[in-house]
């Protein structure tokens, strides 16, 4: 509510409108918030992994450098609106599968569904990164899109934060993402 309060505000003050960017989840490397990283980091650990909720639900993000070039484009532009800065929605299931063909690893995906995660308490897109129960992530970019916000691959933002990861301290905290023990009780 504050930030629409926010957006009303400087809208207000310009006669010529502003110039509003609503990016979606924002991944890349360098991103301590783990919300992104933890999924190559899990999937290189190989062995059983618990996946969250149904394969087919789709999440949605954008690459910090293809946000950061368009919004130094749009500041050289007088083209007042709204924008959507999103990727492309994945499906959770080929999200994972990307990562495992960049990151390698031998694990095997199980798939646990929104009910049984939420019994047991699993916290939504903290604990278990990109999964938000009963909710497709997929807000339509197609102005921005219009605007010339392009996005890479998704396995080259995969192969930047993985590259990022591996040089990672190992004691380093971690914010987000599921402990392994936990994992495995899960599992269990």
């Amino acid at each position: 509510a504050l930030k629409i309060a926010c957006e009303a505000a400087v809208d207000s003050n310009y006669a010529i409108g502003s110039t509003i960017v609503r990016p979606g989840l924002i991944v890349g490397p360098y991103d301590t918030s783990d919300r992104f990283p933890y999924w190559p980091a899990r999937i290189a650990r190989g062995g059983t992994i618990l996946a969250p909720g149904n394969p087919d639900r789709l999440t949605q993000f954008i690459d910090v450098r293809d946000l950061a070039a368009w919004i130094v484009k749009m500041a050289g532009t007088v083209d007042a609106g709204t924008y959507n800065a999103v990727g492309t929605p994945i499906s959770m299931g080929d999200l994972l599968t990307k990562i495992q063909s960049v990151v390698g690893g031998d694990g095997r995906f199980v798939w646990k569904d929104d009910a049984f995660l939420s019994e047991n308490g699993v916290e939504p897109y903290t604990e278990m990164p990109l999964w938000i129960p009963g909710v497709d992530t997929d807000f339509d970019g197609t102005l921005a899109s219009d605007r010339g916000l392009t996005c890479r691959p998704v396995e080259d933002t995969i192969r930047a934060v993985w590259e990022w990861e591996r040089i990672r301290p190992p004691d380093e905290p971690r914010i987000n993402g599921m402990e392994p023990a936990r994992e495995a009780r899960l599992l269990a």
